[in-house]
């Protein structure tokens, strides 16, 4: 799916991922940021946000959000 068409949402809190394999793109607002396995992301999800797989590989990410 490319970025543009991933839906984005947003809520309080806080949000935090890590990717356990593959290639996870986060998109947030017009910005996408590549994670790769090992990677971990921490942000403020009340910026619109929304996540994809880059490439063909499987993606596996825990994201933990606190309110």
């Amino acid at each position: 799916m490319p970025p543009e068409d991933v839906p984005l949402h947003e809520h309080l809190g806080s949000e935090f991922m890590y990717v356990m394999e593959g290639k996870l793109g986060v998109i947030m607002e017009n910005t996408e940021i590549a994670l790769d396995a090992g990677d971990s992301a921490y942000f403020d999800p009340s910026f619109k946000h929304g996540y994809r797989r880059i490439g063909p590989e499987p993606c596996r990410a825990i994201v933990v959000t606190v309110p």
